[in-house]
Parts: C-alpha cells; sequence; structure tokens
C-alpha cells in the first residue's frame, strides 16, 4: 500500500460516486458498491493490519522501555555500590590518588553545599519564590561563606568523594 494506490483508489471512488448519483444519498449502498467495486476492502484491512502491529509494537517497546528502566535502576546502585567500594578500600590505604590502566582514581573534596535546617526561618532575601517556596541556596551560600549568620541555614562539610576519569 503506498501514496500512488491510495490516489488510484480515491479515484476509483470518485468515479464511482459520479458514475451513480444515488450512491450520494444512501450511505449502504454505497459502502456496498465500494466493497464490492474498488479495493477499499483490501486496503482498509491492510491498513487496520498494520495500524494493530504499531499499536502492538509501541505496547511491547513501552514494556521493554520499562524492563530497561529496572535494570539501569540496578546497574546504578551497583555502580554506587563499587564507587563506594573503591572510596573505602583507598580511604583505608590512605591513598587518595590511584592510577590504573582503566581509569585513574582520586578521593577529592566535596564543595561546600547549603542544608536548610529551616526554611520558615530564612530572611525573605535568601527565599526563591515560584509556584512554592524553595530556598535561594546559590545566595545563601554566598552569605554563609562570608561568615553571614542566617537562621535556618549553615553550610555542610562539604565530605569527600570518589572522581573517576576514564580519559
Amino acid at each position: 500500500m503506498n501514496p500512488i494506490q491510495i490516489s488510484a483508489l480515491e479515484r476509483q471512488i470518485e468515479d464511482l460516486i459520479a458514475s451513480y448519483p444515488e450512491l450520494a444519498e444512501d450511505e449502504t449502498l454505497r459502502a456496498d458498491m465500494v466493497q464490492g467495486s474498488t479495493d477499499a476492502e483490501e486496503i482498509l484491512s491492510k491498513v487496520v493490519d498494520r495500524m494493530m502491529e504499531a499499536e502492538s509494537m509501541a505496547s511491547a517497546i513501552g514494556k521493554r522501555v520499562d524492563d530497561l528502566k529496572s535494570r539501569q535502576a540496578a546497574y546504578d546502585r551497583r555502580s554506587d555500590a563499587m564507587r563506594k567500594l573503591a572510596f573505602r578500600i583507598m580511604s583505608a590505604a590512605q591513598v587518595r590518588k590511584m592510577p590504573l590502566p582503566e581509569a585513574t582514581l582520586s578521593i577529592r573534596a566535596v564543595p561546600q553545599s547549603v542544608v536548610v535546617t529551616d526554611m520558615t526561618k530564612l530572611p525573605r532575601e535568601y527565599v526563591k519564590t515560584k509556584t512554592e517556596e524553595s530556598a535561594d541556596r546559590q545566595k545563601l551560600k554566598e552569605a554563609l561563606q562570608e561568615g553571614k549568620e542566617i537562621p535556618g541555614a549553615m553550610l555542610s562539610n562539604g565530605g569527600e568523594t570518589l572522581a573517576v576519569k576514564v580519559k
């Protein structure tokens, strides 16, 4: 079924209705004549088959996407566990950098981040307003790093994380 076949079918139907004007007023007769005198039934059957096939494929792909998301989550957890294990081993060895053939591992400091302890106590100038309130973490961080005391917020200690360079 291609555009040429569809155009030919449309012409067949137009010619049929032009040849038999009474078909314009009787839908049942028109349907019977179109079905018996043109390729409409065959083409419509193919259209329905392809439509159902597309729906089945879309459904199967949706299921596959769900399965892959589940697998992705499992591999994300595994990756996090391996990262924590590498960090633990390097910390135990008191080694901050370890070049390997596959990658270079290094323990680096995590920048300080804002911890909002009580959103209701934050001065208005440190609050972003959208449809719901949230702390302006960038502005809070700058002020806290300058040594300002801000009710409802403080700086975290930062911590450390493992950096993996492959290239």
